[in-house]
Protein backbone atom coordinates (compact mmCIF):
# COMPACT_ATOMS: atom_id res chain seq x y z
CA UNK A 1 0.00 0.00 0.00
CA UNK A 2 2.89 2.32 0.67
CA UNK A 3 4.13 2.09 -2.92
CA UNK A 4 0.61 2.78 -4.21
CA UNK A 5 0.34 5.79 -1.91
CA UNK A 6 3.74 7.06 -3.13
CA UNK A 7 2.58 6.74 -6.76
CA UNK A 8 -0.62 8.65 -6.05
CA UNK A 9 1.22 11.37 -4.13
CA UNK A 10 3.87 11.71 -6.86
CA UNK A 11 1.23 11.93 -9.60
CA UNK A 12 -0.74 14.61 -7.75
CA UNK A 13 2.38 16.63 -6.94
CA UNK A 14 3.52 16.31 -10.58
CA UNK A 15 0.16 17.54 -11.82
CA UNK A 16 0.33 20.41 -9.34
CA UNK A 17 3.77 21.45 -10.56
CA UNK A 18 2.56 21.21 -14.17
CA UNK A 19 -0.51 23.22 -13.16
CA UNK A 20 -2.71 20.44 -14.49
CA UNK A 21 -6.18 20.20 -12.96
CA UNK A 22 -6.81 16.81 -11.34
CA UNK A 23 -10.17 15.52 -10.18
CA UNK A 24 -10.47 12.51 -7.87
CA UNK A 25 -13.95 11.00 -7.64
CA UNK A 26 -14.99 8.64 -4.85
CA UNK A 27 -18.43 7.15 -5.30
CA UNK A 28 -20.37 5.31 -2.58
CA UNK A 29 -17.96 6.48 0.11
CA UNK A 30 -20.26 4.94 2.73
CA UNK A 31 -19.13 1.52 1.47
CA UNK A 32 -15.42 2.23 2.03
CA UNK A 33 -13.50 0.34 4.69
CA UNK A 34 -11.45 2.09 7.35
CA UNK A 35 -8.16 1.84 5.40
CA UNK A 36 -9.74 3.50 2.40
CA UNK A 37 -11.17 6.30 4.55
CA UNK A 38 -7.76 6.93 6.10
CA UNK A 39 -6.20 7.12 2.62
CA UNK A 40 -8.81 9.66 1.54
CA UNK A 41 -8.08 11.73 4.65
CA UNK A 42 -4.40 11.70 3.67
CA UNK A 43 -5.41 12.87 0.19
CA UNK A 44 -7.38 15.73 1.75
CA UNK A 45 -4.26 16.89 3.58
CA UNK A 46 -2.16 16.45 0.46
CA UNK A 47 -4.80 18.39 -1.45
CA UNK A 48 -4.15 21.41 0.78
CA UNK A 49 -0.58 21.53 -0.55
CA UNK A 50 -1.68 20.89 -4.16
CA UNK A 51 -4.54 23.42 -4.20
CA UNK A 52 -5.98 24.72 -6.44
CA UNK A 53 -4.99 22.02 -8.90
CA UNK A 54 -6.68 19.08 -7.20
CA UNK A 55 -10.39 18.65 -6.63
CA UNK A 56 -11.78 15.77 -4.60
CA UNK A 57 -15.42 14.80 -5.12
CA UNK A 58 -16.94 12.29 -2.74
CA UNK A 59 -20.44 10.91 -3.20
CA UNK A 60 -22.08 9.61 -0.06
CA UNK A 61 -25.63 8.90 1.00
CA UNK A 62 -27.14 11.63 3.16
CA UNK A 63 -27.84 9.33 6.09
CA UNK A 64 -24.16 8.32 6.21
CA UNK A 65 -22.64 11.79 5.96
CA UNK A 66 -22.58 12.63 9.67
CA UNK A 67 -20.97 9.27 10.52
CA UNK A 68 -17.67 10.33 8.96
CA UNK A 69 -16.83 12.81 11.67
CA UNK A 70 -15.42 16.26 11.64
CA UNK A 71 -12.38 15.31 9.56
CA UNK A 72 -14.46 15.06 6.39
CA UNK A 73 -17.03 17.67 7.29
CA UNK A 74 -14.37 20.31 7.90
CA UNK A 75 -12.86 19.64 4.49
CA UNK A 76 -16.11 20.14 2.58
CA UNK A 77 -16.14 23.29 0.47
CA UNK A 78 -19.42 22.57 -1.24
CA UNK A 79 -22.15 20.20 -0.20
CA UNK A 80 -24.83 19.30 -2.72
CA UNK A 81 -27.69 17.11 -1.59
CA UNK A 82 -29.60 15.30 -4.28
CA UNK A 83 -32.91 13.98 -3.08
CA UNK A 84 -34.17 10.59 -4.10
CA UNK A 85 -37.33 10.37 -6.18
CA UNK A 86 -40.65 9.26 -4.76
CA UNK A 87 -42.67 6.52 -6.51
CA UNK A 88 -44.56 8.95 -8.79
CA UNK A 89 -41.44 10.92 -9.71
CA UNK A 90 -39.59 7.68 -10.41
CA UNK A 91 -42.34 6.59 -12.81
CA UNK A 92 -42.34 9.98 -14.56
CA UNK A 93 -38.53 9.91 -14.75
CA UNK A 94 -38.50 6.56 -16.58
CA UNK A 95 -41.35 7.48 -18.93
CA UNK A 96 -39.72 10.82 -19.81
CA UNK A 97 -36.42 9.09 -20.63
CA UNK A 98 -38.18 6.46 -22.74
CA UNK A 99 -40.05 9.17 -24.69
CA UNK A 100 -36.88 11.23 -25.15
CA UNK A 101 -35.21 8.15 -26.65
CA UNK A 102 -38.14 7.72 -29.06
CA UNK A 103 -39.77 4.81 -27.26
CA UNK A 104 -43.41 4.33 -26.44
CA UNK A 105 -44.73 5.25 -23.01
CA UNK A 106 -45.86 1.69 -22.29
CA UNK A 107 -42.39 0.17 -22.86
CA UNK A 108 -42.17 -0.55 -19.13
CA UNK A 109 -45.23 -2.27 -17.65
CA UNK A 110 -46.86 -0.49 -14.70
CA UNK A 111 -45.77 -3.26 -12.33
CA UNK A 112 -42.22 -3.01 -13.72
CA UNK A 113 -42.16 0.72 -12.93
CA UNK A 114 -43.25 -0.04 -9.36
CA UNK A 115 -40.57 -2.71 -9.04
CA UNK A 116 -37.92 -0.31 -10.43
CA UNK A 117 -38.75 2.09 -7.62
CA UNK A 118 -38.69 -0.67 -5.01
CA UNK A 119 -35.24 -1.90 -6.05
CA UNK A 120 -33.69 1.53 -6.74
CA UNK A 121 -35.10 3.22 -3.64
CA UNK A 122 -35.66 6.23 -5.89
CA UNK A 123 -31.96 6.81 -6.65
CA UNK A 124 -31.81 8.02 -10.29
CA UNK A 125 -28.47 6.32 -11.03
CA UNK A 126 -29.91 2.98 -9.84
CA UNK A 127 -33.10 3.55 -11.83
CA UNK A 128 -30.98 4.15 -14.96
CA UNK A 129 -28.88 1.06 -14.34
CA UNK A 130 -31.88 -1.20 -13.78
CA UNK A 131 -33.68 0.23 -16.82
CA UNK A 132 -30.62 -0.42 -19.01
CA UNK A 133 -30.33 -3.99 -17.75
CA UNK A 134 -34.09 -4.52 -18.08
CA UNK A 135 -34.10 -3.27 -21.67
CA UNK A 136 -31.17 -5.52 -22.58
CA UNK A 137 -32.80 -8.52 -20.92
CA UNK A 138 -36.14 -7.89 -22.63
CA UNK A 139 -34.44 -7.42 -26.00
CA UNK A 140 -32.45 -10.66 -25.56
CA UNK A 141 -35.72 -12.47 -24.84
CA UNK A 142 -37.40 -10.85 -27.88
CA UNK A 143 -39.99 -9.17 -25.61
CA UNK A 144 -41.79 -6.03 -26.76
CA UNK A 145 -41.91 -4.54 -23.26
CA UNK A 146 -40.15 -4.77 -19.92
CA UNK A 147 -42.16 -6.75 -17.39
CA UNK A 148 -42.06 -6.85 -13.61
CA UNK A 149 -40.40 -10.27 -13.85
CA UNK A 150 -37.60 -8.88 -16.03
CA UNK A 151 -36.92 -6.05 -13.57
CA UNK A 152 -36.88 -8.51 -10.67
CA UNK A 153 -34.51 -10.83 -12.53
CA UNK A 154 -32.01 -8.11 -13.43
CA UNK A 155 -32.17 -6.57 -9.95
CA UNK A 156 -31.52 -9.94 -8.33
CA UNK A 157 -28.64 -10.77 -10.69
CA UNK A 158 -27.06 -7.33 -10.35
CA UNK A 159 -27.19 -7.58 -6.54
CA UNK A 160 -25.11 -10.74 -6.75
CA UNK A 161 -22.60 -9.06 -9.06
CA UNK A 162 -22.41 -5.94 -6.88
CA UNK A 163 -21.80 -8.04 -3.75
CA UNK A 164 -19.07 -10.02 -5.47
CA UNK A 165 -17.46 -6.84 -6.81
CA UNK A 166 -17.60 -5.16 -3.38
CA UNK A 167 -16.02 -8.16 -1.68
CA UNK A 168 -13.29 -8.34 -4.32
CA UNK A 169 -12.60 -4.59 -4.04
CA UNK A 170 -12.25 -4.92 -0.27
CA UNK A 171 -9.34 -7.36 -0.72
CA UNK A 172 -7.19 -4.90 -2.67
Amino acid sequence: RLSLWRKIEDALQGNCLAQTQTVLLFDHLERADEDCLQTILRLLHLNCRAAPWTTIIAAIRRESFSAYGEAFQDAVDLRVEISVLNRGESREYVIAHVKRAGGRESLFADAALDRLFDYSEGVPREINRLCDLGLLNAMAGHATSVSEEVVTAVADSSKVETTVQSEAAGRF
